[in-house]
């Protein structure tokens, strides 16, 4: 009798658990719609859903990097309820100038020379922090794709190429169509983890980066950030070391990669 109670509570809480919610890879379009329906759903951790992966290290840092995303999330919603006067306002800015202060600024133009005193990598985290997909759903209307070959379609934005000069690109895959991981940028593969000390270093820097915006979910929603121009000067103090330890660890080990290569036996040609 005791076991087929617990089989039978067992057989309760699984009937009683929601399957996950399916999203749809089935054309470039269906792509970028299921973006917006993760972001609509609180289910920003699946964006990386979306993103190909070439093995299973790789798949694994994305599922990390969905864990910071999610964690950018709550974030978002922590600053909603605190701070909607501010947020709105932030809002307004940026759908004023149609989000081009924030592509300037992460791309560096449109910055003028004088001394730098941090207040653009502020006013950058505060956006990025405060609302990282807002503009997702609000903009929808100016995404679109456009056919470069049968399987592969760029992402346009209000009629131009997304992250130019490069693109942004959605390919299809034996199982559906997916967001490509920038391989084609000069030097991207130099830059990509591809042994397991590169993908832990990697994984360590998405992990810092979710148990950091956790930590400032935490200060906004118990009054320690009172403001969201604290929210960026937080995200700053919070995320300056650790980048820097994380930079500065890749350094050492592509050094030692170059040391090693250099130790390597080059073949000799043979004499005539």
């Amino acid at each position: 009798m005791v076991r087929i109670g617990l089989m039978l509570l067992l057989g309760l809480l699984v009937g009683c658990s929601k399957p996950p919610r399916e999203y749809s890879r089935s054309s470039p379009e269906n792509v970028l719609e299921s973006a917006v329906l993760m972001v609509e759903n609180q289910e920003a951790r699946r964006l990386t859903e979306l993103v190909y992966a070439e093995n299973v290290p790789m798949r694994s840092l994305l599922n990390q990097i969905g864990l910071a995303l999610g964690a950018m999330e709550e974030l978002s919603r922590a600053v909603a309820e605190k701070f909607p006067e501010e947020l709105a306002a932030m809002r307004a800015q940026i759908q004023a100038d149609g989000g081009q202060s924030i592509v300037e600024q992460l791309t560096g133009r449109g910055r003028r020379g004088g001394p730098e005193d941090g207040s653009v990598f502020r006013d950058l985290a505060k956006r990025i922090f405060a609302d990282p997909y807002g503009w997702l759903s609000q903009r929808r209307d100016k995404l679109d794709v456009i056919y470069i070959a049968d399987d592969t379609y760029g992402v346009m934005y209000d009629g131009q190429p997304l992250l130019q000069p490069w693109g942004l690109l959605i390919q299809q895959k034996e199982d559906g169509w997916y967001l490509m991981l920038p391989t084609n940028l000069p030097g991207a593969r130099q830059v990509l983890p591809d042994t397991d000390d590169e993908f832990m270093l990697w994984g360590s820097l998405f992990k810092t980066l979710e148990n950091g915006v956790r930590d400032m979910t935490s200060d906004v929603r118990v009054g320690r950030t009172t403001s969201m121009n604290q929210l960026g000067q937080s995200a700053v103090e919070k995320f300056a070391i650790p980048a820097v330890m994380v930079m500065y660890a890749w350094g050492k080990h592509q050094e030692a990669v170059r040391e090693e290569a250099r130790r390597q036996p080059t073949e000799t040609q043979p004499t005539p």
